[in-house]
């Protein structure tokens, strides 16, 4: 008796487990969708899932309908994006790489050029920039490299031989005594000042000379 009392608890229990992975699994359902323009093709999903979203007025939401893509701000009015997305370029290099979470960035997000170097590296949080972040040259050299902080830049860090140029400009300021700069200034400004204080210092050995001659005479 004790076996058939405890057969309908089981039966519920994975029943409700039953329910509890098709609810999971139809939150995450997400459809395959292409889309391409004069200069890029797009590969990326999009939600068919009728979940409810609370938009955020400061946040981008990524949306697909009537064929095309869509950037609204606090909100959206077609299937959000969600999940993988890819980005080439006409030749078919890769252009942009990353992950969309119901129509907000998410995650690592990655850009190349179109020759094939990575441009720049950067890391989302629920649509907003947060963590460390990278650009590069072409050359794969790194131009600027630093940190967001729920959408703030928190740091900057140029690249090392630009400081290194910096440093020795200032060097080089420094190395000019404050006095002569000072004299250059005045010199430059006050060319009427410095022709009179000529022709007083003119005027003094004329003066000084004809005394020297009267001594002479006596």
């Amino acid at each position: 008796m004790r076996m058939f009392a405890h057969k309908p608890i089981k039966r519920l229990l994975l029943l409700s487990v039953f329910m509890l992975i098709g609810n999971t699994y139809a939150q995450n359902l997400a459809e395959l969708r292409h889309f391409t323009t004069a200069q890029y093709k797009m590969d990326f999903y999009i939600s068919s899932a009728q979940k409810k979203i609370n938009y955020t007025d400061t946040l981008y939401y990524h949306w697909f309908k009537s064929q095309k893509l869509h950037i609204t701000q606090g909100g959206s009015a077609g299937n959000l994006l969600h999940g993988n997305f890819q980005k080439f370029h006409v030749n078919g290099q890769l252009a942009e790489r990353g992950e969309f979470k119901y129509g907000l960035k998410d995650g690592e997000w990655l850009t190349w050029y179109e020759s094939g170097e990575l441009e720049s590296k950067q890391i989302y949080k629920k649509g907003v920039l947060n963590g460390s972040f990278s650009t590069y040259s072409k050359d794969g050299e790194i131009t600027e490299e630093g940190k967001f902080k729920k959408g703030r830049k928190k740091q900057k860090r140029q690249k090392k031989d630009q400081l290194i140029e910096e440093k020795e400009e200032e060097k080089g300021e420094e190395e000019v005594p404050w006095y002569k700069k000072i004299f250059k200034i005045e010199k430059k400004e006050n060319p009427e000042k410095e022709a009179k204080r000529l022709a007083r210092r003119t005027r003094r050995q004329e003066r000084k000379m004809a005394k020297e001659r009267e001594v002479n005479n006596d």
